[in-house]
């Protein structure tokens, strides 16, 4: 493997802190672990007294299995793992055996906490558990306990006072259960390390090479653990892109690493420039987005270069709506591929937010590509999605014995597991459907499930014989069910509340189309067929799940106001750095694109284009 200049004096960094400052594409990732490679085999450093840490499992894992190629026989010595995974083995390993607490068990203590012991009148599903979970993980974040003086944050459900009474109530019924939490194996080794200082002594001795990737995520709490680990060997060799810093809705700070070298004794800094990954064209196209921003101010900033030739110019369209736009890519998508340039795999769409992912999936399957949505569900088989449609589906046949059983209970209206048993048992006998069954069984009169019967009953009724277009009955089930208010309820599903009530817009948008129930479940039947088995698929994703990956040829939708920079977003610069992470996963080709109209809101083209392309070109694409 081929190496330049810096990349060399990189990898044979053998004592004393270094900072990598490393451009998109500039291969990081190589001279991290070749660096590792050298300490072992150059420098005779033995592989337990390396750590390597990054940021998710999936990195760790890559990371571990390109050492395993090149040292097979002591890769599994050098520690490569998370900051948590880290924190929570240096716990256990002196005595703390604490259990991590579920998603689930969260809520739970948090309605505990404000229905019993707060004594708040609130109905369970109006308790914003969101809210106050991230107010806690904030707290723990900046390594403050719940004895700490605590910050003082935006948007919370109740007054500072209330939110720090509801922290320390948290933390007693974990303390009762012997249980922690995520942000706990940060915070809580911290303080270990801080307050012992001959544990602390003995892991500073352990880890005397530290290597820590994706420096620009690193939050206050894991940099606080990394200078407890580092600092008194200062062997630290941190490795970052600060234009690719995308997480600051989660804390990371990426000052940590722009000021690296002001932190940490007599820091090495070395820039990796050059991207291997994209063309000239791309590279430049990049660098106009970014180039005005303090992350090309900093002492130490150099302008990334391409290794490679220019190929074609990136283009950029803009649409009158959503589906033409998905529309127009699928049928380039479509022509590349018949012209044997592409194969389906080499091409990749990102989109701002996962609501975007509808039209663009409708869009390949009019041209039968197949699709894969990475790391995430297809639009119709995201929950919030699925339920309303197979209320659809059970109005439509009151057999559908399997939608019945999806959303008997959605949202909670007191007919549990025992109740769909009863019915079960009861239909089997009398072979009839579990809908017919719940009106008929035994128990069906009884207080603890009539009221629940009888909604249900409605609801399923008044689909059946409502004679509107699709969205308009759809938007009639979200009202009866209350449904908006159900999905804020946490543990619903991981995707933010906000995404959620998106994707259930967009799916009254696309409803709207449709005369008759019949027809719209046939077009959504229709579309699921055309999801791959394969890995030969067009991947579809949004930008936060393509960092770290590249494709041969990129399409960037929806660069819209409101959508990219984000309407709900604060953070100018980190929106302008998410469309830098997009439009650098391109390899060959790049495509930008936006929208006049995006469902019945008119957006327009993002101010980040104007950043990117001559004023005078987009005047010609947008008369």
């Amino acid at each position: 493997m081929q190496f330049n200049e810096n990349q060399i004096k990189a990898i044979n960094h053998y004592t004393g802190n270094c900072a990598v400052l490393a451009s998109a594409g500039s291969g990081k990732t190589s001279v991290l672990i070749h660096r590792i490679v050298n300490l072992i085999t150059k420098y005779n450093v033995s592989p337990s007294k390396i750590i390597a840490i990054t940021f998710s499992r999936k990195a760790a894992d890559n990371m571990k299995n390109r050492l395993k190629l090149l040292l097979p026989d002591i890769y599994d010595k050098v520690a490569i793992d998370t900051f948590h995974a880290i924190g929570y083995k240096i716990l256990r390993e002196n005595g703390y055996y604490s259990t991590v607490i579920k998603e689930w068990e969260k809520s739970k203590i948090i309605n505990e906490i404000i229905i019993k012991d707060l004594a708040i009148e609130r109905d369970e599903l109006e308790i914003d558990r969101n809210s106050i979970l991230n107010f806690i993980s904030f707290q723990k974040s900046n390594l403050l306990d719940c004895q700490s003086i605590l910050i003082d944050t935006k948007h919370t459900p109740y007054s500072f006072t209330m939110m720090k009474k509801i922290y320390t109530l948290y933390e007693q019924y974990k303390s009762k259960e012997n249980k922690i939490d995520f942000d706990d194996m940060i915070l809580n080794c911290y303080k270990l390390l801080e307050s012992n200082d001959s544990i602390r002594l003995r892991y500073q001795n352990k880890f005397k090479f530290i290597l820590c990737d994706e420096m620009q995520d690193t939050d206050v709490g894991q940099y606080e653990l990394l200078r407890l680990l580092g600092k008194t060997n200062n062997n630290v060799f941190c490795v970052g892109d600060p234009l690719q810093c995308i997480y600051e809705f989660r804390l990371a700070n990426n000052n940590f690493l722009i000021n690296f070298y002001k932190d940490w004794d007599d820091t090495t800094v070395i820039n990796l420039n050059t991207n291997y990954r994209s063309t000239d064209n791309i590279v430049k196209i990049s660098n106009n987005l970014v180039k005005n921003i303090k992350e090309t101010t900093h002492a130490f900033y150099v302008e990334s270069i391409a290794n490679n030739e220019p190929f074609n110019n990136v283009v950029f369209n803009h649409y009158q709506d959503e589906v033409d736009e998905a529309d127009s890519i699928a049928k380039m998508i479509t022509n590349m591929i018949k012209n044997n340039i592409y194969q389906n795999n080499d091409f990749a769409i990102l989109s701002r937010t996962n609501f975007q992912a509808q039209a663009i999936e409708a869009g390949l399957y009019k041209e039968h590509i197949p699709y894969e949505v990475v790391d995430g569900k297809p639009f119709y088989e995201r929950k919030e999605i699925n339920d309303l449609i197979c209320f659809l589906r059970l109005a439509m046949n009151n057999k559908d014995d399997e939608s019945f059983k999806k959303i008997y209970n959605t949202p909670n209206r007191y007919l549990g597991s025992v109740f769909l048993q009863e019915i079960q048992t009861y239909a089997t006998k009398r072979k009839i459907s579990l809908f017919e069954s719940m009106g008929s069984f035994p128990r069906c009169d009884e207080w603890r499930y009539k009221n629940g019967i009888r909604e249900l009953e409605e609801i399923i009724h008044t689909i059946s014989k409502k004679k509107s277009n699709v969205g308009i009955i759809i938007q009639v089930i979200r009202n009866m069910l209350n449904y908006d208010k159900y999905i804020n309820k946490d543990g619903y599903e991981n995707n933010d509340k906000n995404d959620k009530i998106e994707n259930l817009d967009i799916l009254v948008t696309f409803a709207e189309k449709f005369k008759s129930i019949k027809d719209f479940l046939n077009e959504i039947d229709s579309m699921s067929t055309n999801k791959s088995e394969t890995n030969n698929a067009v991947k579809i994703m949004t930008i936060h799940k393509s960092k770290g990956l590249e494709f041969p040829v990129v399409f960037v939708t929806g660069i819209n106001n409101l959508i990219l920079p984000h309407i709900k977003s604060d953070n100018i610069n980190e929106e302008r750095r998410l469309l830098y992470v997009a439009m650098t996963r391109a390899e060959k080709e790049l495509y930008l694109s936006s929208t006049e109209y995006y469902g019945t809101k008119v957006n327009g083209i993002s101010e980040f284009i104007y950043d990117i392309f001559d004023e005078k070109y987009l005047t010609t694409l947008t008369k």
